[in-house]
């Protein structure tokens, strides 16, 4: 029974350490979850950015062409 109680134990502090490192898992998949969210937005943001430049570029290149037609 002794020999049972101590293997029950040794089980018990091995299933715990192993839900300690799921959970440190876990955590660790959320943050760089949440990380590469925020870089996406940035990035989405970035390309708005460089289209509504790249517009306003074409928009001022197409006005002379317009006076001078």
């Amino acid at each position: 029974r002794a020999r049972f109680e101590t293997l029950q134990a040794s089980q018990d502090l091995a299933r715990q350490e192993y839900e300690d490192k799921v959970a440190e898992m876990q955590s660790e998949i959320e943050r760089a979850r949440s990380e590469a969210a925020l870089a996406e937005g940035a990035l989405e943001s970035a390309r708005r950015d460089r289209s509504r430049l790249q517009m306003a570029l074409l928009g001022a290149g197409d006005e002379p062409l317009i006076a001078a037609s």
